[in-house]
């Protein structure tokens, strides 16, 4: 009984303390990017277009069985859907290389020990992250950033609530150069 009360209460407690300065980081996005947030929602999340593409900013509170994430979503309009994922190389993906596990490698050694990249076509991944994707992505490597492109949906999140506008910044930024890359290709 204490342990629910406990967990409803910080529940409530974190939204309420969170939702706050979210809104007014997400408020200082939408005036950058043209957007707008949504303030309906006890978490806000934040809309605007990037090259005729909807993006979609939202964050979900953590629980027990699992973090709290910021993400950004794209909903691409592409000729060709494709597949690929990108995440922070871990311990145990390490070890999995030792023993054979294949991932898709860009060549530059410094981008190669911190990500591990799995995709339908090497040649569309390696075009995909040019150098100056690899660049963002090195540049928030400390986030731990997580990028899924599945079809035409791009979804890139960390897990993790940021907590200024140079965080914001730079996920979103990050995003938005992949999407430029995506579309640049096709």
């Amino acid at each position: 009984m204490i342990n629910d009360f406990t967990s409803h209460y910080g529940l409530v407690f974190r939204e309420i303390f969170f939702g706050d300065s979210t809104k007014i980081l997400m408020q200082h996005q939408a005036e950058k990017r043209s957007g707008i947030v949504d303030k309906t929602a006890l978490l806000p999340s934040l809309r605007f277009s990037h090259r005729d593409q909807p993006v979609h900013i939202s964050i979900r509170l953590g629980s027990r069985s699992s973090p709290p994430e910021t993400k950004v979503h794209v909903d691409m309009n592409l000729s060709q859907p494709r597949k690929f994922t990108l995440s922070p190389e871990s311990t145990a993906a390490k070890l999995g290389k030792k023993l054979g596990m294949k991932d898709i490698e860009i060549g530059i050694e410094a981008f190669d020990n911190k990500f591990i990249i799995k995709g339908d076509d090497e040649f569309f991944v390696c075009s995909l992250l040019n150098p100056a994707v690899q660049n963002k992505l090195l540049d928030i490597h400390y986030l731990q950033p997580h990028i899924k492109l599945s079809g035409n949906a791009l979804a890139m999140w960390i897990y993790t609530i940021l907590s200024t506008d140079q965080e914001y910044d730079k996920l979103i930024d990050t995003t938005l150069l992949i999407v430029d890359s995506l579309l640049d290709i096709h």
